[in-house]
């Protein structure tokens, strides 16, 4: 793909995809929604959950109108923090292979977002978390943020 055109305008990043002859257009979830993230994370009510001690991770960049792949959350890489990460990654990750896959052969380009920005491989304990009183609420409050970026996004 041969991008001739790369702008950002606040929280979107524009290029042209010379192969599709078609403008694409991404937003930035670090711009638009990243203090309402961050604001969860800084919640004094949450710090007896463990796992919002490691850190979020979201996807920074999801393009518009794409065809959109939902996750429930990004594993956990050993290394503690807050991330917006680019998709250069998915290119080479096992876990997007069948994405790039069913992209192909629709003919749409795709994006993905994972429903929660909690970091955890074993998914028994996300489970357990959203059994709990507290840990129900702090889902909540990134579920809601997260329906605001695919009501954005328009996958």
């Amino acid at each position: 793909m041969s991008n001739v055109l790369n702008a950002i305008s606040g929280s979107q990043k524009f290029f042209m995809d010379n192969d599709k002859n078609k403008l694409i257009v991404n937003l930035s979830v670090e711009k638009r929604f990243g203090n309402e993230i961050r604001k969860i994370w800084d919640e004094v009510k949450f710090n007896s959950i463990a796992l919002k001690n490691r850190g979020f991770a979201v996807q920074n960049y999801i393009e518009l109108n794409s065809l959109m792949f939902i996750g429930i959350n990004p594993s956990y890489n050993d290394i503690p923090g807050n991330f917006f990460y680019d998709d250069s990654h998915t290119e080479t990750h096992k876990y997007f292979k069948k994405f790039i896959e069913i992209s192909s052969e629709v003919g749409l380009n795709w994006s993905h977002l994972d429903l929660l920005f909690i970091r955890e491989t074993n998914q028994n304990e996300v489970k357990r978390l959203g059994e709990n009183c507290l840990g129900h609420i702090f889902y909540d409050e990134q579920l809601k943020i997260s329906k605001k970026i695919i009501e954005t996004t328009k996958p």
